[in-house]
């Protein structure tokens, strides 16, 4: 059986998502599945075209000395790229049906693929022959409540799924009573390779070690925030290196990493005394890791940072891992608290083992069905 994966892989410069799509591919390869992730185009413009635009209209010299710095970011992006597993050919909405001719089992996940404010038709696999297998993998939505032209869509289009599962529980229980299908709760596909997998792709990055250090990558950061990063880096003596993803200077730390790929923000958290971040995968990483870490509230009024708070509160509650938000000065303390890593792990092997069976015994049982028809 040849396996394809759907999921924000092509075109996709944010480290975490592409970690998560290279993590699902090799975990099926390593089960001996002939995958590869699915290069299906985003209809929006590219990185590139967004910063080409902003170079253009900004006459700050400073921003395009910035912008120059993070067009570097695509070599490294490219090269780890080129290593996940991938089809050669780019589909699109109008010939991604094609690959109903390649391809005999369809996952989708995971990321914010069902977002109904982000999502592309292409996840729902409206497109997929009745003789597929179709199955969702810790498939992410994105939003807290769904709307009614949401119900309509989700009943529709999920009932063609054989298999689905979810990345966070709190649309669980929404999900079945509006589709009548048993959902599963499973980890993010970051999870499901072993450490030694990180930490041979982060000993093959660029970055070079020079000196102690915190790691800030804030998504969504603010002027407090990064005025209490470098409080505290300054009373460890230890200097700020940051992945910016903006121009706005709360994301910029004394050490800028403006040509951080995926393999590179893995050796950052690996290296790092401190990790500071507002991401979900830089939280999973620095667990796996076992790094001391903090996590900022993700600020604004969209639906998608109340997400973000909500799956790592589900994270860290999973793990029975102790509080590590941080939301002023008083809450450092928390970071040099020992973490007893033993029991964290037994927590986690036991989640890892339930994603794992979910996700092999879907394939398998359903391609006995599919041999009996």
């Amino acid at each position: 059986m040849k396996i394809g994966i759907l999921t924000k892989y092509y075109r996709n410069f944010n480290c975490g998502g592409l970690l998560q799509a290279y993590a699902l591919a090799k975990y099926l390869e390593k089960e001996g599945y002939d995958t590869e992730q699915i290069s299906y185009i985003q209809n929006k413009p590219g990185i590139k075209s967004r910063f080409q635009s902003l170079k253009y209209k900004s006459k700050n010299i400073l921003i395009q000395i910035r912008y120059r710095k993070l067009i570097a970011v695509n070599k490294n992006f490219i090269d780890f790229m080129l290593n996940v597993p991938h089809s050669k050919k780019i589909y699109n909405n109008e010939t991604i049906g094609k690959t109903n001719k390649i391809y005999d089992v369809f996952i989708v996940g995971s990321d914010q693929i069902w977002n109904p404010r982000l999502c592309m038709d292409g996840y729902f696999l409206e497109y997929a022959d009745k003789s597929k297998i179709k199955i969702a993998y810790a498939a992410s939505i994105g939003i807290e409540q769904f709307q009614k032209q949401d119900e309509e869509i989700f009943i529709r289009e999920l009932s063609k799924f054989d298999a689905i599962s979810l990345r966070e529980s709190s649309l669980k229980h929404s999900l079945e009573l509006i589709t009548g299908k048993d959902i599963k709760v499973v980890l993010d596909p970051t999870l499901l390779l072993p450490v030694k997998e990180w930490d041979y792709l982060s000993e093959t990055s660029n970055f070079v070690k020079r000196s102690s250090f915190v790691f800030m990558y804030l998504l969504s950061g603010n002027p407090k925030q990064k005025v209490l990063i470098e409080k505290f880096a300054k009373t460890k003596g230890l200097d700020i290196i940051s992945i910016p993803n903006t121009f706005n200077e709360s994301f910029i730390g004394k050490y800028n990493y403006y040509g951080a790929g995926p393999k590179e923000f893995l050796s950052l958290i690996k290296e790092a005394e401190y990790v500071f971040t507002d991401s979900f995968h830089a939280t999973v990483f620095s667990v796996l890791f076992e790094k001391k870490f903090g996590i900022f509230p993700r600020e604004g009024n969209f639906d998608s940072e109340v997400r973000t708070t909500s799956r790592l509160e589900e994270l860290l509650k999973t793990l029975h891992i102790n509080n590590q938000w941080i939301s002023d000065q008083n809450d450092f303390y928390k970071l040099d608290r020992i973490q007893n890593w033993d029991k964290i792990k037994t927590y986690l092997e036991r989640n890892i083992k339930e994603s794992h069976d979910f996700l092999l015994n879907s394939i398998n049982y359903l391609k006995e069905k599919n041999n009996t028809v």
